[in-house]
C-alpha cells in the first residue's frame, strides 16, 4: 500500500523540480499537473516550509541522517545473516544520545516504529 505523506512529497519534490528546468511554467499549472496544492508547492519554492521529515528535527531524538544510519546498518546485518535484536538498535540509540549528551527513556515499542519508518523510506 503506497504511502500517502512519501507519495505526496515525492509529487512536491517533482512538480519543483519541473519549475527549476522550466522557470516560465506557473505555479498553478504545475500544481494542476502533479496534483498538489498550489499553495504548498508555493511555499515550498519561496523556502517558507520545510519537508515533514526534516520540519521538527531539533525537536526528536535523532536527527533523520542519524536514523537513516541505523536503519543501513540493520540491513547490512540483515543482508550478512545477523539477527539483529531490540537491544542491538536501543544499544547504537543510547550511544549516539550520550555522544549528543542528550538521554531519554524510549517505550518498547521505539524500536519497531524507528525500524518502520526507516525501511519505508
Amino acid at each position: 500500500m503506497p504511502n500517502k505523506k512519501t507519495d505526496l512529497e515525492d509529487r512536491l519534490q517533482a512538480a519543483m523540480a519541473t519549475k527549476h528546468e522550466d522557470p516560465g511554467l506557473s505555479i498553478r499549472y504545475l500544481a494542476e499537473r502533479f496534483g498538489v496544492s498550489n499553495t504548498t508547492l508555493q511555499n515550498r519554492l519561496k523556502n517558507r516550509t520545510t519537508p515533514p521529515k526534516i520540519a521538527h528535527e531539533s525537536q526528536q531524538l535523532l536527527s533523520h541522517l542519524e536514523k537513516k544510519v541505523i536503519g543501513q546498518r540493520i540491513g547490512d546485518y540483515d543482508d550478512r545473516g545477523i539477527p539483529f535484536r531490540r537491544r542491538h538498535v536501543m544499544q547504537m540509540v543510547y550511544e549516539i544520545l550520550k555522544a549528543k549528551g542528550r538521554m531519554a527513556e524510549m517505550g518498547k515499542g521505539w524500536h519497531c516504529a524507528l525500524l518502520n519508518r526507516e525501511t519505508e523510506s
